[in-house]
């Protein structure tokens, strides 16, 4: 008798304890928005005369100044895309934030931004809850460039 309620103790116990839940998996939209994202790198493929200093960078990051470092990129759930100089502006005359709009494709693979009545679409090669990588075509010249720009959760 003892062996019997021991044998159902553990089968109960084994049957129980196979029966997690599955985890849920976030949303792109979770991912991206209700967060402040700011850069962390970006780089240019071709190398680019950037600065238009007559050298040609790909590492467009490591040029940039600091109070460029510290902008902010926010996605809001109600598709509005905040663009925010952070706590140093680099030219006081700017305002310390630009909004337009944005919208992620069906495939949740490329988010449209449009700010001042000009779109681009942005391929998302990252996304996870604390990062995100971008890239988009850009042409200047007659050439194609592709522009990659890292982001971190703030």
């Amino acid at each position: 008798m003892k062996t019997k309620i021991l044998f159902s103790f553990v089968l109960l116990a084994v049957v129980f304890g196979a029966c997690k839940k599955d985890p849920v998996v976030p949303q792109p939209e979770e991912l991206l928005t209700n967060k402040s994202w700011i850069m962390t790198s970006m780089t240019v493929d071709p190398a680019i005369d950037w600065f238009g200093t007559g050298v040609k960078v790909s590492n467009i990051y490591a040029q940039l100044p600091s109070c460029a470092k510290d902008d902010l990129l926010l996605f809001e759930k109600n598709n509005l895309v905040k663009f925010d100089e952070g706590g140093t502006r680099c030219r006081t005359a700017d305002p310390q934030t630009v909004t337009g709009s944005w919208t992620l494709s069906a495939d949740k693979k490329t988010i449209t931004v449009v700010e001042d009545g000009e779109a681009e679409s942005w391929s998302i090669q990252t996304l996870t809850a604390s990062d995100l990588a971008l890239t988009f075509q850009v042409e200047d010249g007659g050439i194609a460039y592709t522009l990659s720009i890292g982001y971190h959760k703030q």
